[in-house]
């Protein structure tokens, strides 16, 4: 769990474009994995960890808009994407997902299971995001 939490910090991070938020879906992802012990079930293995901070960023990011399509205006309370990687904030979210999954080292079909999709859809996701992120470059 010691090498896992710095990665899904990062992915977090890379996910909403913000430490505080990023640090709310790590939490809720950790919580779920305590619940989940305390009541005797098995222990979240890392990917079902990055599977929960991915369906609960995507379900507040379905709220204000949709997934495939990049932002177009920032939220009040986000920064605007500057530094090294402000792009990854234009990105859509489906697409900054797989983008960052892939990064984060997983295979493409960890990748899949992670997003709940086969591997074929993971990797078109992910050559769309790559077209994505050279646009925004």
């Amino acid at each position: 769990m010691r090498r896992t939490l710095p990665k899904l910090r990062g992915y977090a991070m890379g996910l909403t474009g913000s430490t505080r938020e990023a640090d709310a879906l790590v939490a809720a992802a950790l919580s779920l994995a305590l619940h989940r012990r305390a009541t005797g079930s098995q222990s979240l293995p890392p990917r079902a960890l990055f599977r929960a901070v991915r369906d609960i960023y995507l379900a507040a990011a379905a709220v204000e808009g949709p997934l495939h399509e990049a932002p177009s205006n920032a939220r009040a309370h986000d920064l605007p994407p500057v530094g090294p990687a402000g792009w990854l904030q234009t990105l859509a979210p489906l697409s900054r997902d797989v983008l960052l999954l892939w990064a984060a080292g997983w295979s493409t079909a960890e990748g899949a299971r992670i997003s709940g999709c086969s591997p074929r859809l993971y990797r078109r996701r992910l050559a769309r995001a790559r077209a994505e992120a050279r646009a925004a470059a």
